[in-house]
C-alpha cells in the first residue's frame, strides 16, 4: 500500500519588480490561498532581504535586472550566493523579441510573460507552480483494464494531489468521461473491446471531450507505434515503467498547457456580456499586440480613442452620435 505524503504548505512567491499596480492584486489573490509573497525592487534588495531561495518561485520583471545581466546570468549568481540553491523562475518581459524568450528558456523558466500581463492569468499559473492549487484543480481519469496497473497509476496522482476516477471496461470510457468531465485523460493503449488509439480517436470527434489532453501510458516501446498514438490525438506517450514523479510531473505538465493554451483563446474571446466589448486586460493585451505589429509595419497606424458622452455633457446644443454612425463614416474614409 501507497502512504500519503506528508501534507506540505505551497511554494513562496518572491517578485523582483518595482511594478505595484501588476504585484499587488496578484500578490492579494495569491495570500487568499495561503502562499506567501515577498517583493524586492532588485537583485541586491532580493540578496540582503532571503537567506534562500530553495523551493521558492522567484518572478523577475526584466526591467528589474542589473543593466546589462541576462536572467540566466542572475540565477547563476543567486544560485553561487546561496551555495547551490536555485528558485523556480518565472519571466516577464516588455518586449516580444525571440530573444529574451530564448533566454529565458535556456534559464529554466516555467512561464514567460510579456507585460502588461493579464493579472488572473498570472496569478492561476503561479498558483499552479507553488502547488496551491493542484490539490482540488487537477482531475485525472485513469482508463486501464489492468486492475494492478490502474490502481498504481490511480493512486500516484492521488498522491501528487490530483483526483483520480479509473475506467476499466474501454466500451463505458466515453460514457465515464461525460460523467466526470476529466482534466486529462491517462490513456492505456492495448485493451479488449477498443484500445487506446481507437477510444482517443472517439474523444477528438466528441463535441465535449473533444479537447480533453490525452496521455498514453503503455509498455509498447515500439516509436512507430508510439507515433501512431500521438498522430490520432494524443498529446504525450510515457513507456513503462514509469517512476512516480516522472508520471505526476508529465500529467501535470499536460494539464498547464492545457489551461494555458485555453486562457489564451479566452482572452482573445472574452468579452463583457453586459456590453459586448472586450474586457480590460484582453483589450491591453490586444492593444499591445497591435500597436507592436503597427510599428514593424510602418507609419500610417494607429490608435483612435472616442469618449462617448451623453448630450447633456455638451450642453445638449448637438445630438450625440451614434457608436454605428461613427464607426460607419470612419469606414467610409
Amino acid at each position: 500500500m501507497i502512504d500519503d505524503p506528508i501534507l506540505q504548505g505551497p511554494k513562496s512567491v518572491v517578485f523582483l519588480s518595482g511594478d505595484s499596480g501588476m504585484v499587488d492584486p496578484v500578490s492579494e489573490r495569491l495570500g487568499s490561498k495561503g502562499v506567501e509573497v515577498l517583493r524586492f525592487p532588485d537583485a541586491s534588495a532580493l540578496v540582503a532581504g532571503v537567506d534562500s531561495v530553495s523551493d521558492r518561485i522567484l518572478v523577475v520583471d526584466t526591467r528589474s535586472l542589473p543593466e546589462g545581466e541576462e536572467l540566466a546570468a542572475l540565477l547563476q549568481r543567486l544560485e553561487q550566493h546561496w551555495g547551490g540553491d536555485r528558485p523556480v523562475p518565472v519571466c516577464i518581459a516588455h518586449s516580444r523579441e525571440i530573444d529574451l524568450r530564448l533566454q529565458a528558456l535556456r534559464a529554466g523558466a516555467e512561464a514567460f510573460f510579456v507585460s502588461p500581463v493579464p493579472e488572473d492569468e498570472l496569478a492561476t499559473r503561479l498558483l499552479e507552480l507553488s502547488g496551491a492549487s493542484n490539490s482540488e484543480s487537477y482531475r485525472v481519469m485513469v482508463v486501464d483494464d489492468d486492475p494492478v496497473a490502474a490502481l498504481f497509476a490511480a493512486r500516484v496522482l492521488r498522491n501528487a494531489g490530483m483526483q483520480t476516477r479509473v475506467a476499466e471496461d474501454a466500451l463505458r470510457v466515453l460514457e465515464a468521461l461525460e460523467e466526470f468531465h476529466p482534466d486529462l485523460v491517462l490513456m492505456d493503449l492495448y485493451m479488449p473491446g477498443a484500445d487506446g488509439i481507437e477510444l482517443t480517436t472517439l474523444i477528438r470527434e466528441h463535441d465535449e471531450l473533444f479537447d480533453t489532453p490525452v496521455v498514453f501510458l503503455s509498455s509498447e516501446l515500439d516509436r512507430e507505434k508510439q507515433m501512431d498514438a500521438l498522430r490520432v490525438g494524443g498529446n504525450d506517450f510515457i513507456a513503462k515503467p514509469v517512476r512516480p514523479e516522472r508520471l505526476a510531473e508529465a500529467v501535470r505538465k499536460s494539464i498547464r498547457a492545457f489551461r494555458a493554451a485555453r486562457g489564451r483563446q479566452q482572452a482573445e474571446q472574452e468579452s463583457e456580456r453586459s456590453s459586448g466589448l472586450m474586457s480590460r486586460a484582453a483589450f491591453l493585451a490586444r492593444l499591445d499586440s497591435s500597436l507592436s505589429r503597427g510599428i514593424e509595419q510602418g507609419p500610417g497606424n494607429g490608435v483612435l480613442i472616442a469618449e462617448i458622452r451623453p448630450a447633456d455633457a455638451a450642453g445638449g446644443a448637438r445630438e450625440p452620435t451614434g457608436i454605428e454612425d461613427l464607426m460607419a463614416r470612419f469606414a467610409d474614409r
